[in-house]
């Protein structure tokens, strides 16, 4: 851990790009709380409203919304820390939203749309699921996500959609 390193002394020094893009500094290895409002992005006035808040806080932000990079400008510059929220399968029939992660797609296009939704925006420090109910359970489709995120130092927070959540072992084994 890095201690005490503000993100402009962490990106000196070379650190991850989750670390890099964080609003709060890692001071030690004590619990701390982060307060995580997602679904952001799609309505704009809530979303300028969220961003208005005192902070700082974790914003995440769909990655099919409009007007991404406007909005998380705007958000990074109230001093707020981004996630991307990514959609993945749910359990069920509810539609997480286009290019979402399924299990059924083959690992090449897979692939494809979590990089593609990883360079709708800058400046985040990682992702977190949107639904994802199904394929967080997927230990292989969860590899795939963890080595992508990895390659890029990015972290992930899992949303808890369902206990039987493989990501933290997956997480583990990639050092993510």
């Amino acid at each position: 851990i890095l201690a005490a390193l503000s993100p402009r002394d962490a990106a000196a020094e070379r650190a991850p790009a989750w670390l890099q893009n964080a609003v709060a500094p890692v001071i030690d290895d004590r619990p701390a709380i982060a307060v995580v409002i997602d679904d952001l992005g799609l309505n704009r006035k809530g979303t300028e409203a969220v961003s208005r808040l005192d902070g700082p806080l974790t914003l995440s932000f769909l990655p099919y919304a409009a007007n991404l990079g406007e909005q998380t400008r705007a958000a990074r510059a109230a001093g707020h820390e981004l996630l991307v929220h990514v959609p993945m399968e749910p359990l069920g029939a509810a539609w997480p939203g286009p290019n979402a992660l399924l299990s059924s797609l083959e690992p090449a296009e897979f692939l494809a749309r979590l990089r593609s939704q990883l360079h709708r925006f800058r400046g985040f420090v990682g992702i977190n699921n949107h639904m994802g109910s199904l394929l967080t359970t997927d230990r292989e489709r969860m590899a795939l996500v963890m080595a992508e995120l990895r390659r890029q130092d990015l972290l992930f927070l899992d949303s808890r959609t369902t206990p039987a959540s493989a990501a933290a072992d997956a997480a583990a084994r990639y050092g993510v």
